[in-house]
Formats: C-alpha cells, sequence, structure tokens
C-alpha cells in the first residue's frame, strides 16, 4: 500500500473514539497490513540477542527479573524470556492491545518451528530448565489466562512507563523492542528517569531501537529516511496520530537523552541501510533540521544499546 494512503487511513481512523478506533485499526491491521503476514521469528531471535548481549557482560536471564515496556500485541518476548530461566517478567503498556488469538498463534508457530527456534536460542535452549519449561508451555490449555498463569508473566495495561508500579531497585533488566521510536522525546527522558528508579545498582538496560520511517518497512517505493525530508509540522500533519507516530531521533540524539538521563552506553551496534545511504549520497532533499548529520546516523535503520545507569 502506497505510504500515504496508509497514513490517510491511519488520520481518518484515529480520530474516532478510542475503543472504537482500536477495534477498526487492528481489524484493518489484520485483513490488510502489519498483523497480516506477521514475521513471528523476529521477537523470538530478539530474545537470543538480548541474551548474547546479557552474555558478553557476564550476566545471565536464569533467576532474574525482568521488565519490558511496550507489550504490543503478542507475548513473544515475555514467553522467550521465560522459557530461557527467567525468574519474573512483568511486560507494560501505554495500551490494552495484547490479544488472545495472536498469543495463541505465538504457540502454534513455537510448536512449529521448534528446531529452528532451538538453533536461534543456542545454548540457552540446551538446558533443564528450557526443556522443563517448555513442555510445560506445549501442553498448557491454549490461551491468554492460562499461558499468563502458567510462566507468572504479569500483563499490566495501561501503565505509563513514567511512574511505574514497581518498588525501587525491583529490576534487574529493563527491555523494549521498537518502542522508544513511538515515545515525544520529553516523555522519553522521564520513561528512562523511571527506568533509573527500578532497576537494581548494576541493572541493565537493554533496547532495540528502530529509527527508520516506518512507512518504508511496507511501501517499497520510499527508503528509510523518507520522512526526513519534511519539517516538523508537516510530518505531524501526515503521521502524528497515535497508530503511526514516529519522534524522527537519530543516533545522536538518544546518545544525548542518554547521557542526560545517566544512562552509561556500555555497548551499541548500528544497523546501516545502504539504499538509505545512497539515497542521501546523491542528493536526497534534507529537511534542515537534519542538515549537518553523518549520513551513516541518518541511515541507521536500528539501534542496539546495552547501558547501565550511573550510581
Amino acid at each position: 500500500m502506497n505510504w500515504k494512503t496508509k497514513a490517510l487511513i491511519q488520520n481518518s481512523i484515529s480520530r474516532l473514539p478510542e475503543p472504537f478506533a482500536d477495534a477498526i485499526y487492528f481489524y484493518m491491521q489484520r485483513g490488510f497490513g502489519g498483523l497480516k503476514n506477521v514475521n513471528m521469528k523476529e521477537h523470538f531471535t530478539n530474545v537470543a540477542e538480548f541474551l548474547q548481549y546479557l552474555a558478553k557482560q557476564n550476566r545471565t536471564i536464569v533467576d532474574a527479573t525482568c521488565l519490558e515496556i511496550g507489550t504490543g500485541r503478542r507475548l513473544n518476548v515475555p514467553l522467550g524470556l521465560w522459557l530461557c530461566g527467567a525468574k519474573k517478567i512483568y511486560t507494560v503498556d501505554l495500551n490494552t492491545y495484547v490479544n488472545e488469538n495472536l498469543v495463541v498463534e505465538s504457540l502454534a508457530y513455537l510448536r512449529q518451528n521448534l528446531p529452528e527456534l532451538k538453533a536461534i536460542w543456542g545454548e540457552w535452549a540446551q538446558t533443564e530448565i528450557f526443556e522443563q519449561r517448555l513442555e510445560e508451555l506445549l501442553n498448557c490449555q491454549p490461551n491468554l489466562k492460562s499461558v499468563l498463569a502458567l510462566t507468572q508473566i504479569e500483563y499490566r495495561a495501561p501503565i505509563d512507563a513514567r511512574t511505574l508500579p514497581f518498588a525501587a531497585h525491583s529490576i534487574d533488566y529493563y527491555l523494549s523492542v521498537s518502542v522508544f521510536e513511538h515515545i515525544p522525546p520529553p516523555l522519553l527522558k522521564a520513561i528512562l528517569q523511571e527506568a533509573k528508579r527500578v532497576l537494581t545498582k548494576g541493572g541493565l538496560s537493554l533496547h532495540i531501537i528502530d529509527p527508520s520511517d516506518h512507512f518504508s518497512h511496507a511501501d517499497e517505493s520510499i527508503c528509510s529516511v523518507n520522512f526526513l525530508q519534511y519539517y516538523e509540522r508537516q510530518w505531524q500533519k501526515l503521521a502524528g496520530n497515535k497508530f503511526a507516530y514516529h519522534n524522527r531521533l537519530r543516533v545522536y540524539d538518544y546518545l544525548v537523552l542518554f547521557d542526560e538521563t545517566g544512562l552509561k552506553t556500555l555497548e551499541q551496534k548500528r544497523y546501516i541501510n545502504a539504499r538509505s545511504v545512497a539515497a542521501l549520497q546523491n542528493g536526497f532533499h534534507l529537511n534542515e533540521k537534519f542538515h549537518g548529520r553523518a549520513v551513516e546516523e541518518l541511515a541507521t535503520n536500528r539501534l542496539d544499546v546495552v547501558g547501565t545507569f550511573a550510581s
């Protein structure tokens, strides 16, 4: 679908009363959008990546207490963390989006693609606790209530991540996948400050951030820097609604924000989009807001960050 058509549809639906808008948007996604042909492996793979980052910091997921912000519609990240040994997982979202049918689909995918997923999780899928939990999960009643009861994953929504209902220094690992880019910078700063409060001393903050134009994920006619050509007001008019909002922060902006909130970066990894690099080197028009930035920074379409807050 052409990205401007999609943006128009999102804007139109967002103007409806909220419960009605959410329901319509879900069925639109399910029938024609991102929930029709889902890369089910992606978030399970993200869990393996988190585990690898932990290992590099000489940390383990076993017996850890984790908090994921931005649950979304499935529980793939919390389920992967639980299978690999996490003791307790909280997952919170500003919107109550988790859908039972989609969770059941994830369980079916897990069952049908187990050898591939075990290969992705590597050594973490070769432990006694993994095998025990896997058997329990695959024999669990296929409904949301049973899955949550078995795994003791606590899903809480709606929750504002600026004011979390958790005790200070009670979380070992604070995680997110493709969430930060959807949060306005002032709110993101407050969220990071709250993360500092709930993390244990030396606890880790692990985030996968997608700075790319999300419309480019489905519309191959545009590249991942397409939205950098617009003034802020223009972009907000096109895609400032709850379904499409993107803060357009670049790598440098995130690093400054982390520094301001005391998050010391222990490791970062950038994925740079070659097509966007080529476009920028061949005269792609940038809004003046993004002038003076390195091409590689502008064309980064994924940023992984591992950090810890200074005492």
